[in-house]
C-alpha cells in the first residue's frame, strides 16, 4: 500500500506418532555385580506446534527504509512409555531388575525478530544500516517417573521439572562504502547480550504427597556480553578480487549456579578473528576461489543447562555452565562453472579446533552412566564437496549434493580417547514436468555413520515422492507426497566404546508419512516487501546439544517439520 508493505504466514501442526521401540546392551567394565545391562523400552508421543513468519517495510523516502521481519515456532509434545532394565553379573545371573514408567511433557521453540533502518546515499551502494534483533529460545520439561523395583531395586515415584530459556539481544551498526570500482570498504560495531536462565525442581512422592528434594536444586543465571568491531576491505582488479578483514571481539561471561554448592564465575576473553578470500573469474562462466576464516562457536543453553536429567536413572545427563567458546580455523578452495543448462561447484576444505565441546560419558561402578559436555576435544577435518545441477529442455531438472570428510577426534584431558574415519553424504532431487503446471518429483539422500569421540552412529537414508498440479491460472495448487514409502520403520543404532564401558543402543522410529496440501491464492500483491541490504546474522552459537531436555532415547517425535 503506497510505501508500506506487510505479509504474515501462520501455521498450526498436530502430530501423533506410533509407538517407537528401543533396546540397549551395555557392559560395565568397573563392576562384576552389575556387569551387563539390558534394556527394552517403548514410547508413544503426540503434540502440537505453531509457527509464524512475517515481514514489513516502510519507505520513508527514496533514501531511507525501515524493515521488519520475524519468524519462529513454539511446540509441545507429550510422551508416555516404559523401559524395562535388567542387570547381570559376570556369570549372567540376574542381580537386579526394575521397570521405569515415564510420563513426560516437553516444550520447545525458537522465535526471532529484527528491525532495520537503512540509509542510502546518492552514491550507488553506499549504505548505513542500524539494526536490532531479538532471539528467544524456550525449553520446558516435566517428567513423572514410576520406578517399580522387581529385584534388588528400590521402588519410588519422582517428578522433575525444568524451565529454561535463552534470550539474545543484538544491536549492530554497518557502514559500506564503494570508494570506486576498484576499492570498497566496510566497517561495523556489534553488541550482543545473551541471557540464559534455568530453573529446576525435583519432588519425591511420600505418604500421599509430593515433597520437594532440596538437595536436587539446579538453577542457572548466565549472562554473556559480547562487543565486536570489524573492518573489511575489497579490492577488484579486472577478473581478480581480494576480500579481507578483521573482527575484534571482547566477551564477558557472568554466571551463578545454585546447587548443593553455590558457584559464581566470571571470565573475560578477547579474540582477533581474521578472514581473507581470493577469487578470480575465468572464461565461460568459470571461477576459482580460496579462503581462510577463523570462527568462534559459543555454547548455548542446550550445552550450559545444569538440569540433572535422570528420567532414565541408569543414563543421567546434564550440561556444563563453565564451557568455553570453541575456536576453529577453516580453509577452503573451490571451482565453479555456471551456465543456463548446467552448474557445477567443487570445493576442498579443512578445519581444525583444539578445544571442541564434546559429549563425554563416564561409567560409575553402580551401573549409572553420566553424560555431560567438556572442552576436551581436538578436531581435524579434511573434506571435499560437490554440487551439480542439470536442465534438459523445459521438462527435466536434476540437482545433487555430494560430500566426503575424513574426521580425526581426540581428547586432551589425559584419557587418551580418540576416533577417526570417513563420513559422507549425498542428496539427489529429480523433477519432471510432463504437462503444463504439473510436476513429479523424487528426492533421496544418504548420511553415513556419524563419528563421535566415544563411538559411532549408524548410516541413515531417506526418500520421498511427490506430485503437484496448479489450476485456475496458478491460483489453485494441489500436491501430494509420501516420505519413506518403501520402509515400515527407521532403525537408528549407536555404538559407544570407552575404557570403562561398551554400549550398543537401537531405536526403531516410524517415519513413513503421507501429506496432502491444497492452497488457493486470491488477490494480487503489487511488488515485494523491501528489505535492508545488510542485517544481523549471529553464527557463533554451537548447534546441537541436548536441546530436548528431559527426553529419553525413545521420546523424540518425528513430525516431518522443525524438530526440538
Amino acid at each position: 500500500i503506497n510505501r508500506f508493505g506487510f505479509s504474515v504466514n501462520y501455521g498450526h501442526n498436530n502430530f501423533r506418532q506410533p509407538r517407537n521401540l528401543s533396546q540397549s546392551w551395555r557392559e560395565n567394565l568397573l563392576s562384576e555385580t552389575n556387569r551387563y545391562t539390558e534394556t527394552d523400552g517403548s514410547m508413544k508421543v503426540q503434540g502440537k506446534m505453531n509457527f509464524i513468519m512475517s515481514e514489513a517495510s516502510y519507505e520513508i523516502d527514496s533514501l531511507n527504509l525501515l524493515s521488519f521481519s520475524m519468524m519462529g515456532h513454539l511446540g509441545k509434545f507429550n510422551g508416555y512409555g516404559s523401559i524395562m532394565n535388567g542387570d547381570f553379573d559376570l556369570n549372567r545371573n540376574k542381580t537386579r531388575e526394575f521397570r521405569n514408567i515415564i510420563d513426560m511433557t516437553n516444550g520447545w521453540g525458537a522465535v526471532s525478530g529484527n528491525i532495520d533502518y537503512q540509509k542510502t546515499y546518492n552514491k550507488p551502494d553506499k549504505t548505513l544500516t542500524i539494526s536490532y534483533k531479538l532471539d528467544h529460545s524456550p525449553r520446558s520439561t516435566e517428567n513423572i517417573n514410576q520406578i517399580d523395583g522387581l529385584l534388588n531395586y528400590l521402588s519410588y515415584r519422582q517428578k522433575s521439572s525444568n524451565d529454561a530459556y535463552g534470550n539474545e539481544h543484538t544491536f549492530q551498526v554497518d557502514y559500506f562504502n564503494p570508494v570506486n570500482k576498484t576499492h570498497q570498504v566496510e566497517t561495523g560495531l556489534k553488541y550482543i547480550l545473551r541471557q540464559n536462565v534455568s530453573r529446576s525442581d525435583v519432588f519425591r512422592f511420600s505418604e500421599g504427597i509430593w515433597e520437594q528434594d532440596l538437595t536436587r536444586t539446579d538453577d542457572l543465571d548466565y549472562d554473556q556480553h559480547i562487543i565486536g568491531l570489524y573492518a573489511g576491505y575489497l579490492l577488484k582488479v579486472k577478473t581478480f578480487s581480494l576480500k579481507t578483514g578483521l573482527r575484534m571481539e571482547g566477551t564477558v561471561n557472568d554466571g551463578s549456579f545454585t546447587s548443593v554448592r553455590d558457584t559464581t564465575f566470571t571470565n573475560r576473553m578477547f579474540n582477533l578473528i581474521p578472514y581473507i578470500t581470493l577469487s578470480k573469474n575465468l572464461d565461460k562462466g568459470q571461477n576459482v576461489r580460496a579462503s581462510y576464516t577463523q570462527r568462534l562457536s559459543r555454547p548455548g543453553i542446550s550445552y550450559l543447562n545444569p538440569f540433572y536429567n535422570d528420567v532414565d536413572p541408569l543414563n543421567v545427563r546434564f550440561g556444563n555452565p563453565e564451557l568455553d567458546a570453541e575456536v576453529s580455523h577453516s580453509f577452503e578452495m573451490s571451482y565453479g562453472k555456471f551456465s543456463p543448462k548446467h552448474n557445477i561447484n567443487i570445493s576442498l576444505n579443512s578445519s581444525f579446533t583444539n578445544n571442541t565441546i564434546e559429549s563425554l560419558s563416564t561409567m560409575q561402578p553402580n551401573g549409572v552412566r553420566i553424560t555431560t559436555y567438556q572442552n576436551i576435544g581436538k578436531n581435524q577435518r579434511y573434506g571435499a564437496n560437490g554440487f551439480g545441477s542439470l536442465r534438459l529442455g523445459t521438462k527435466f531438472n536434476l540437482n545433487t549434493n555430494l560430500g566426503a570428510t575424513y574426521v580425526m577426534l581426540e581428547s586432551n584431558d589425559g584419557r587418551n580417547l580418540s576416533n577417526s574415519g570417513f563420513i559422507y553424504n549425498g542428496t539427489m532431487n529429480i523433477r519432471y514436468m510432463p504437462w503444463k503446471n504439473g510436476s513429479f518429483s523424487a528426492f533421496g539422500g544418504l548420511f553415513s555413520s556419524g563419528i563421535m569421540l566415544q563411538g559411532n552412529s549408524s548410516t541413515m537414508y531417506f526418500n520421498s515422492l511427490s506430485y503437484s498440479q496448479e489450476f485456475l491460472e496458478k491460483k489453485l495448487s494441489v500436491s501430494a507426497s509420501v516420505s519413506d514409502p518403501f520402509r515400515r520403520r527407521l532403525k537408528y543404532e549407536m555404538i559407544m566404546e570407552d575404557p570403562t564401558f561398551n554400549q550398543t543402543s537401537v531405536n526403531y522410529v516410524y517415519n513413513r508419512m503421507l501429506r496432502l496440501n491444497i492452497s488457493y491464492r486470491f488477490g494480487n500483491m503489487q511488488g515485494e516487501i523491501k528489505k535492508a541490504r545488510r542485517g544481523i546474522r549471529n553464527e557463533d552459537l554451537k548447534s546441537g546439544g541436548d536441546s530436548n531436555t528431559g527426553g529419553t532415547s525413545v521420546g523424540t517425535p518425528s513430525t516431518g517439520t522443525t524438530q526440538p
